[in-house]
């Protein structure tokens, strides 16, 4: 397989373009279990509304999604949350604004260790595909994989990777 056919998820058959759904659906499911692999109490940071609603979208965990806005707010109790993620856009703008969101969290007296830049950039590189902001980059990303994310959560489990394929390719 060319490497455009794995960035793109489409792979040409005697001159055809056919999705291949699987890869996209890998690609959500990696990220949905990134975002959840952290602790209980955690707390991600997203620009805007719209990307803290599709964000929120993918978490079964005790996990708090808050807009910078709303962030700046509670900034005072920043103590009580066990990691952070900052999940801002993917342009210029939004790496800046996430170095004065992590500089505001340090400065608070937070652990480095607790601030996972690492799982930002591990999303940053699947969703990068997709778009520069996280709401497109998701929103493709859930176009690509052909889920209805309300069917989805309704049968989310501990262990739900069986529901990519078993639901969804049965339907």
């Amino acid at each position: 397989m060319m490497r455009r056919e794995l960035v793109t998820g489409y792979i040409h058959i005697k001159g055809v373009k056919v999705k291949r759904v699987e890869e996209h659906r890998d690609r959500l499911l990696n990220i949905i279990k990134d975002i959840n692999s952290l602790a209980p109490q955690s707390l991600i940071i997203v620009e805007g509304n719209t990307d803290e609603e599709i964000v929120r979208s993918l978490i079964y965990n005790q996990i708090e999604v808050l807009s910078y806005l709303k962030f700046k707010e509670v900034i005072s109790r920043s103590q009580i949350h066990r990691e952070f993620l900052i999940l801002t856009d993917f342009d210029g703008e939004g790496a800046t604004l996430h170095k004065i969101i992590r500089k505001l969290i340090l400065e608070k007296g937070v652990k480095e260790s607790r601030v996972r830049d690492d799982l930002r950039a591990r999303i940053r590189k699947i969703l990068i595909i997709y778009g520069y902001s996280v709401y497109d980059a998701l929103s493709n990303l859930k176009r690509c994989a052909d889920i209805e994310m309300e069917d989805f959560k309704a049968y989310v489990t501990s262990d739900y990777s069986h529901l990519l394929y078993d639901i969804y390719d049965n339907g």
